[in-house]
Formats: structure tokens, C-alpha cells, sequence
């Protein structure tokens, strides 16, 4: 995909002006390569602790705040700390532009051009996968036993992806079993779909076979690997200052995750000596820790932060 090198605030400021025009771009800042993985696998591999961490932040965090579906829930998860698999995207490129610019460089980085640059990475969503909510395959078992806690919620919605992927890799399959696993595939992505259009669902593979093109652009998409976003409710005042949405990684292996978003996003590369300049820009715009994150824990991060990194400048002078 294309890649753009800027030493010069103002033409960042002109192309992020550019892109803003289109409504369908979205937009992840970073000031280091490794935030390009989700925080479940960042830092360490969390990813056999995912339920059990979700389970806790429900236990005792539920008082907290309020949501009515398992995405909120993760989101809100996300934004306060917790290891998640969500990985957050924006439609604001100035607030990805903040983000990315959000930590002052420092010499200690893995990747060496994590020294000199920051970051933004961009793509049509029209082009990816966009779904406003997840399948959840519900087992006879639990028709039984009904558990209705969002941790379950997420352990079953994140099964059912991982099974989704299964049965694409089986329906190439030119007998009746292969027939079997596309109607299983094309159930999933009806429970989707009806949240969004006034459909009814599927009774039998016959009614949509693989004419849809609703669903044949949605195999298509899943096949070819595309990035799959949830467009999660304006539940927190962070996602609502924000201009937020998620990516919903349904491969944790880092290597297969990277060319998932690698593949699909075009990259924009900003030199550290534009910080100062476009810091100051979007402070005047009103994008600023402040505003996007806005709770009385990060106006102190932030207060703090900005002291002694006005400290740090006059010690340089």
C-alpha cells in the first residue's frame, strides 16, 4: 500500500486536510511500531488470560459505568487499561495525528526508525469489513444453562468469529459437507446483517445461495483478509471525543495480524522534528489529552506530562 515520509508540519497538516473530506476513511495514530498490535499481545502474550481478564473487569468494574452489549463492554474495557483485543481506530485523522504524537521520542525502541518517526495508518473502511455488532453462535448447552454475563458475551462472540474462519478455510469443499459449511457461514453473517437491514434471517441455503450480493461481498472480503471493523455505540464520553471505532482482530498471531492491517492501509510517515508545530496546531483546534480523554485521572497524566515536558524543553534551550 502507498507510504508518505513528512518532514514538514504544514504538508501534514494540508494531506490530513485532504483526507478528512472522505467520510469513510479511518485512521490509527502510533508513535511506535508495536502499538500497531492490539494490548492483549502487545507487551506480553495475554491471549490464553483474554476471557479471565474480562470476567474480572466485569466482577469489579461493572459499578463503574453501563452497557448493554459485549462490544461497550470490551470498548470500555479498552479505554481504561484493560488487555484487550480491540485495537482503536478513528475517523478524526487529527486525533490519530495526536495519538501518534502523543509520547516524546526516546532513544530505547526495538524498531530503529521508531526514533525518528511517527505514525498514521489509513484506509477506506467501504473497502474493508464494517459490522455494528458480532455473531454469537449459541450452543444447545446453553439454551439450557443460559449464563448472560458480558464476559460470556465475548467468549461466545469471539468463538463464533473463530469458527466463522474455520468453516471459510472447509467450503471450498465440493460436496454436500462444503454446501453444509457455507449455509453455517451465511447464518452467522445473517444474524449481522438483520441489525442493520429488515431482514428476517436464513430457512434454507436455497433462499440466498451465493447470489446475495450482500454476502457475496462479504465472503469475498473475509477470504482476501480484509480488516474487519465494529462500529461500537457512543456509550463513553472517550469514544464519543474521540470520533472512535474498533478493529476487531480475529487473528492474534502477531505476524498474521501485522499483514492484515499492513496490507490494507496506507501509511503515513511524520519526522519527530514536526512535533512541537503540529502539538501546538491541534491544541489551537481543540484536540488535546484534555478533551479526548476526558476524566480526572488523565487531566492529571496530562497536567503532569505537559509540566515536565516543558521542564525538559528549558533544560535543552
Amino acid at each position: 500500500m502507498q507510504e508518505k515520509i513528512y518532514y514538514d508540519a504544514d504538508a501534514v497538516i494540508k494531506e490530513l486536510m485532504v483526507l478528512a473530506k472522505n467520510k469513510d476513511y479511518v485512521f490509527r495514530g502510533y508513535g511506535k511500531q508495536t502499538e500497531l498490535y492490539p494490548s492483549i499481545i502487545r507487551d506480553t502474550d495475554l491471549r490464553n488470560r483474554e476471557i479471565e481478564l474480562l470476567i474480572a473487569f466485569e466482577k469489579y468494574g461493572m459499578q463503574y459505568f453501563s452497557v448493554n452489549n459485549a462490544i461497550d463492554f470490551m470498548s470500555y474495557a479498552q479505554h481504561y487499561g484493560l488487555p484487550t483485543r480491540l485495537l482503536d481506530f478513528t475517523y478524526n485523522p487529527f486525533t490519530a495525528l495526536f495519538f501518534s504524537l502523543f509520547m516524546p521520542k526516546s532513544s530505547n525502541y526495538s524498531e530503529p526508525e521508531d526514533k525518528d518517526f511517527y505514525y498514521i495508518r489509513y484506509c477506506d473502511k467501504s473497502d474493508q469489513i464494517v459490522f455494528n455488532s458480532l455473531p454469537t453462535l449459541i450452543t444447545n448447552a446453553d439454551s439450557i444453562i443460559k449464563a448472560d454475563t458480558f464476559a460470556f458475551q465475548c467468549k461466545r462472540s469471539i468463538e463464533t468469529m473463530a469458527e466463522i474462519f474455520r468453516l471459510l478455510k472447509e467450503k471450498h469443499k465440493e460436496n454436500e459437507e462444503g454446501k453444509i459449511e457455507i449455509f453455517k457461514i451465511l447464518s452467522y453473517f445473517s444474524t449481522v446483517y438483520r441489525t442493520t437491514h429488515n431482514y428476517k434471517g436464513i430457512e434454507n441455503i436455497e433462499d440466498v445461495g451465493l447470489f446475495s450480493p450482500y454476502f457475496d461481498e462479504l465472503l469475498d472480503k473475509f477470504n482476501k483478509g480484509k480488516i474487519l471493523f465494529i462500529e461500537a455505540n457512543q456509550s463513553s464520553s472517550r469514544i464519543i471525543m474521540q470520533q472512535g471505532l474498533f478493529m476487531f482482530p480475529y487473528n492474534l498471531d502477531k505476524k498474521k495480524h501485522k499483514d492484515i492491517l499492513v496490507k490494507n492501509t496506507h501509511l503515513l510517515k511524520i519526522h519527530k522534528s514536526t512535533r512541537t508545530v503540529l502539538l501546538d496546531f491541534l491544541e489551537n483546534i481543540g484536540i488535546d489529552s484534555f478533551r479526548l480523554m476526558p476524566d480526572l485521572q488523565n487531566v492529571c497524566y496530562a497536567i503532569k506530562r505537559k509540566i515536565i515536558e516543558e521542564k525538559r524543553t528549558l533544560l535543552q534551550l
